[in-house]
């Protein structure tokens, strides 16, 4: 049995505590006018028969609101209607922080339907709130404002953080964020949650089973607080049904005929569910699904879907009334290794949403911004089969588990949120670079962006940095900052030459200066002996400080929460220098030490660690990504 098991490395909690108790502090309806509210960029504003429009006229409207006084954490109340594109987003001010910033603020989804809508966005902060920014939408358009109100609210002392489901009972872990017990309650069972603490209360339920996918939803009473309540979606991989089935040499798709779930098998074994295949909500989308040639199509009142089959991949589009979230895709199996492109790289047995290389609440990255994600992909692989999610559309929204905490399963969760969703899952054999490979070929390369400015106002620009903010009479600084160290650095001089054919005139030269090294300035001023000295006693250094086993190890600060002592970009940045060393030499020693170093990180399967100046070693890199490949291209042009 696939449900219910407990898959949690971490307490991670998917679901926001319950708001009760409200009241509102402002209100602006519009009946007198703008009411205080004013355009501030690419933006007019019109009233008209109670009604605030905001017609866009650029990419980034955004508007004011008045002077206000509020408390946070509050709750911004929005009746809209809007005939635009994009997504919303809330930014404010407080007496303590009194500058825009996109720390400040809140996205939340836009339906650009023409209907009136209500949203709610909180503002989760502290201090005294003094402004409120809305932007609503990317692009040209008209959003019309019935009702903008601000509410204080209450937060429900209790929390579900985790439920558990079996075959024959359901079981709640409730923490109490009061400063006193609480009683709490399923069905006829009773305990206690203590004060500060997380309490557990289970009943006996021997209903579960029946079907191969279930929506499960687990209430905990508490006296006279509101009852709390948590939806969690299983599958029973024993239970049969009369499957709607689509079939390719690769892959074996399995619907149940209501709907409620799918079974994707590949060579005979189970890999992966769709479960469910349309949430809204607590809600799992059922229908009367029909096989229309070799694809399955659902149609309702709230939306259409479709599946369809093809060699190794799935794809599915759905069309809602609203916002929804699906196809919820799970791969089944441990985890070998998981990647959301921007947003996690994990290794074997890892957990998404960890706290081991950011510390402060933005560990818990499961739904982020989708501008952070870096490429259209979501994906896991196991020991029987990698699996992926890709997309076209930039504005969905991606969620991602590993382990799968909404469920309290121990599968691994891909799904989008958005109305109009087309998503593509593929499947294969091998590590989470054939899925990469997969999505990158799938999707192909996409035209390069038109040039902001020609290559010579370029080269120019690059100049005025050097010249400028970077450069102070004792050379440069890494970055502009006057923190920042200055020294004649080669790296910064090298650049000189190469934009310009022309050597800045240097008493002195100091080695690096950024973080890809640029030696170009020693030769062409004629300090290649300087060069030489330098570049070997730092290879000498490096060699001292190698184990025998060919790896590097780190001890310092950024160690903690990493479960080892080193990680493949600390080790890679070390086999470049010592390889680039040996190319330009000649040097046996240093030759054979990066080979050795070579062969230590062919155990590594995730690039991290490159940057332990600023960075854990645990944190999941590009700059170790970078250093990995260049140190094999060194080592395969050596060594053939």
């Amino acid at each position: 049995m696939l449900a219910g098991a407990s898959g949690h490395a971490q307490e991670v909690n998917p679901y926001p505590r319950e708001r009760i108790g409200s009241s509102t502090l402002h209100e602006w309806t519009f009946d007198g006018g703008r009411e205080g509210w004013s355009a501030v960029h690419d933006s007019r504003l019109a009233v008209s028969d109670g009604v605030l429009s905001i017609e866009s006229t650029g990419g980034d409207p955004y508007v004011h609101g008045p002077e206000i006084e509020v408390e946070a954490p509050a709750l911004l109340r929005l009746r809209l209607r809007c005939r635009g594109a994009g997504g919303g987003q809330v930014f404010w001010l407080t007496r303590e922080s009194p500058t825009w910033k996109e720390e400040s603020s809140a996205r939340f989804e836009l339906v650009h339907d023409g209907e009136w809508r209500d949203y709610e966005v909180p503002i989760e902060t502290s201090g005294t709130l003094s402004r409120i920014r809305l932007d609503p939408g990317l692009a040209p358009g008209v959003v019309e404002a019935d009702r903008i109100a601000i509410e204080e609210y209450r937060l429900h002392p209790l929390e579900i953080v985790r439920v558990e489901v079996g075959p024959a009972s359901d079981t709640a872990l409730v923490r109490n964020h009061s400063d006193r017990p609480i009683g709490i309650h399923m069905g006829r069972c009773g305990g206690t949650a203590p004060a500060g603490g997380i309490g557990e209360v289970s009943h006996v339920d021997t209903s579960h089973g029946s079907e191969p996918f279930e929506a499960v939803s687990v209430q905990v009473t508490a006296g006279d607080l509101p009852p709390l309540s948590r939806t969690v979606f299983l599958f029973w991989p024993d239970v049969e049904s009369e499957w709607l089935v689509l079939e390719s040499p690769e892959l074996l798709l399995k619907l149940a005929p209501d709907g409620s779930g799918a079974r994707i098998e590949r060579k005979g074994k189970l890999v992966a569910v769709l479960a469910p295949i349309l949430r809204c909500g607590d809600l799992n989308f059922r229908g009367v699904w029909t096989k229309v040639e070799d694809r399955l199509d659902m149609r309702n009142d709230l939306a259409t879907v479709q599946i369809s089959l093809a060699g190794s991949e799935i794809r599915v589009s759905i069309e809602a009334r609203g916002p929804v979230e699906g196809p919820v895709l799970r791969a089944l199996g441990p985890l070998e290794q998981g990647l959301f492109a921007g947003i996690e790289y994990l290794g074997k047995g890892e957990c998404s949403s960890s706290n081991l290389d950011i510390e402060t609440p933005e560990h818990v990255r499961f739904a982020p911004d989708p501008l952070d994600v870096t490429m259209p992909l979501m994906a896991v692989a196991t020991p029987e089969s990698w699996a992926g999610m890709t997309w076209d559309d930039p504005s969905l929204g991606p969620v991602f588990a590993s382990p799968n905490f909404f469920d309290g399963t121990p599968d691994h969760r891909m799904a989008l949120r958005g109305q109009q969703i087309e998503a593509t899952i593929g499947l294969g054999e091998g590590t989470i670079e054939e899925a990469i490979l997969w999505a990158a070929r799938r999707r192909g390369l996409p035209p390069l962006p038109e040039a902001p400015r020609d290559a010579a106002a370029q080269r120019a620009l690059c100049l005025s940095s050097l010249e400028g903010p970077l450069r102070d009479e004792r050379g440069w600084g890494h970055c502009a900052e006057p923190n920042w160290k200055r020294a004649p650095y080669a790296d910064h001089a090298s650049t000189i030459w190469r934009l310009t054919g022309k050597a800045p005139e240097l008493a002195s030269l100091a080695p690096g200066g950024s973080h890809i090294i640029n030696d170009a300035i020693w030769f062409v001023t004629g300090r290649a002996r300087e060069w030489l000295e330098s570049r070997t006693a730092g290879a000498h250094a490096i060699l001292a400080g190698q184990r025998e086993d060919g790896s590097f190890r780190y001890s310092g600060p950024y160690q903690r929460g990493h479960f080892e002592d080193t990680a493949s970009g600390f080790c890679a940045q070390k086999a470049v220098v010592l390889l680039e060393h040996a190319r330009a030499t000649g040097d046996p020693e240093s030759l054979e030490g990066g080979l050795r170093a070579l062969e230590y990180m062919k155990r590594f399967r995730t690039p991290r660690g490159a940057q332990t100046w600023e960075l854990s070693l645990h944190t999941p890199d590009i700059l170790a990504s970078a250093y990995l490949v260049w140190a094999y291209v060194l080592g395969f042009e050596l060594a053939g």
